[in-house]
């Protein structure tokens, strides 16, 4: 499903590619790729809080890639000391 959703992202039909990726959950319920596509595909489209939304179950299945899609969302909205906090976080750093 994913892949067909893929698919029908690069034609620009982002509501039938985010149906199926958010579909795609219910098959695989250890699978954050459906979620983490339909955030991407949301932030496409400006849908920011929609996107933030959508990457929040993202953590249940997996905290790194709930931190990759997090920061695409930060950057989104603007927020660039956010997005630094999370980096410094992924390398265990922090800036003075």
């Amino acid at each position: 499903m994913v892949n067909l959703a893929k698919e029908l992202r690069t034609r620009r039909d982002y509501a039938r590619a985010e149906s199926l990726n958010v579909l795609s959950r219910r098959f695989s319920l250890g699978a954050a790729t459906g979620l983490g596509n339909a955030t991407e595909m949301l932030l496409d489209q400006g849908k920011v809080n929609d996107a933030a939304a959508m990457a929040a179950p993202v953590g249940q299945i997996s905290s790194w890639y709930s931190a990759y899609e997090r920061i695409h969302v930060l950057y989104a909205q603007g927020e660039e000391s956010a997005m630094r906090t999370l980096a410094d976080s992924w390398f265990g750093t922090a800036r003075g």
